[in-house]
């Protein structure tokens, strides 16, 4: 049960927390202009592919690239974890990248040219 009522606290806090970013009103406050710095952008760009993308990475490098016994919780064990976000981090985002502009960016346009042409 305690695990539930963390996931709830956590989800109210990031709520709170984006809540301004999103309706900012007449000022812009300071987690407008975090959100608005080009590689917090950048990253919203490609956050679905580093959503698709972190764990097979994780998983091939882990036993393929490191040959490291894997343990259940990457992120819990101190020297790994801080391996797993130092190497697998910006492999995953250097392919979400090529994700994107290889495969996410034409598909939506194609997609978005064909409603508009079937509109007409």
């Amino acid at each position: 049960m305690r695990s539930r009522s963390i996931q709830v606290i956590g989800t109210a806090v990031a709520f709170c927390l984006v809540l301004p970013a999103v309706f900012p009103g007449d000022s812009r406050g300071l987690a407008h202009r975090f959100l608005s710095l080009r590689p917090v952008v950048y990253l919203g760009l490609v956050s679905y592919g580093i959503y698709l993308w972190q764990v097979p990475l994780i998983d091939v490098l882990w036993n393929d690239v490191f040959d490291y016994p894997k343990p259940a919780y990457i992120f819990l064990q101190p020297v790994d974890g801080l391996v797993t976000v130092l190497v697998v981090l910006p492999v995953t985002v250097l392919v979400a990248t090529g994700s994107w502009y290889l495969l996410e960016r034409p598909v939506t346009r194609r997609v978005r040219r064909r409603a508009s042409l079937s509109a007409r």
